[in-house]
C-alpha cells in the first residue's frame, strides 16, 4: 500500500512541477487507498474514513440521508499544493435488516465517487458469512435473511467465533443451556471468544443459535453440534 501511494503522489508531484513550468493546468483528485469495491461497513459500525488527494478546490456530498461527509469542502490556497485530507464518513446505525448502498460525490476539477456499502448485519469473521441468494436477488439491497453464519462443532470439542463490534454494550446470548459463550458482554473492538459446548449424549446432532447484539442490530449464528460418536 505504501508503495501505491508513493507512485501516485509522485505523479501529482510532477504533475505540480510541470504545471508551474507550462502554461497548461494539470488537475487530479484521488482516494486513497483505492477501493474498487467500495467502503464496506456493518450495521453497527457508524464511522469510516478514507483520504482525498487533490491539486483542486472541492466539495462533497453524499446520495443518501443515512451517510454524511466531513469536511464537505476545501479551498486550495496555493496552486502548487496537493492536499491530503482525511475525510470521516458518518452513518446512522443500520437497523433495516438489509444491505444499504450510497455514494460519497466529489464535485471538483474532474468530479469523482466512491460507493459505501452498509451492511444489514454485524462483523463476523469466523464462522464467515454464507449467502443465500438467486439470480433475482439484489445484492445492493441483500436481505440479513439471505445471509447466515454457520458453524459446525464436534460432539465433545468446545469451539470459538471472531466477531468485531463497532459500540460498546455489545451482548451474545444462547438458545440452549449446553452451548455457553465463555464473556456475554462486550466493548467495541475485535473479539475471540470461545463457546463451550456440553458433550452430545444423543445418536442425532442438535442446533444451538446464539445472538450477537450490538447498537440493537441483532444477528444470529448457528451451532450444529454432531452426534455422539
Amino acid at each position: 500500500m505504501k508503495k501505491t501511494l508513493f507512485s501516485l503522489l509522485a505523479s501529482l508531484t510532477l504533475l505540480v512541477a510541470s504545471c508551474n513550468n507550462d502554461p497548461y493546468e494539470v488537475h487530479q483528485s484521488f482516494f486513497f487507498p483505492q477501493k474498487p469495491e467500495g467502503m464496506i461497513t456493518y450495521a453497527d459500525q457508524t464511522m469510516d474514513t478514507i483520504r482525498l488527494y487533490s491539486l483542486d478546490t472541492w466539495t462533497a456530498s453524499t446520495s443518501q440521508s443515512w451517510c454524511s461527509v466531513s469536511p464537505d469542502k476545501y479551498q486550495i490556497r496555493n496552486d502548487s499544493l496537493v492536499l491530503n485530507t482525511l475525510m470521516t464518513i458518518t452513518n446512522e446505525v443500520n437497523t433495516s435488516g438489509a444491505r444499504r448502498v450510497g455514494d460519497i460525490q466529489v464535485k471538483t476539477f474532474t468530479d469523482l465517487g466512491m460507493r459505501v456499502v452498509q451492511n444489514g448485519w454485524l462483523n463476523i469473521s469466523s464462522p464467515e458469512p454464507m449467502y443465500s441468494t438467486t439470480p433475482e436477488d439484489n445484492m445492493d439491497n441483500l436481505p440479513a435473511n439471505k445471509v447466515y453464519f454457520l458453524l459446525n462443532a464436534q460432539a465433545k470439542t468446545d469451539t470459538a467465533i471472531v466477531f468485531t463490534v463497532y459500540q460498546d454494550n455489545a451482548t451474545l446470548s444462547s438458545s440452549e443451556t449446553w452451548a455457553v459463550p465463555e464473556t456475554t458482554t462486550f466493548s467495541a473492538g475485535r473479539h475471540n471468544v470461545r463457546i463451550s459446548l456440553e458433550p452430545n449424549p444423543t445418536t442425532s446432532s442438535r442446533t444451538a443459535i446464539l445472538t450477537l447484539t450490538s447498537a440493537g442490530v441483532n444477528t444470529p449464528i448457528s451451532i450444529i453440534q454432531s452426534a455422539k460418536e
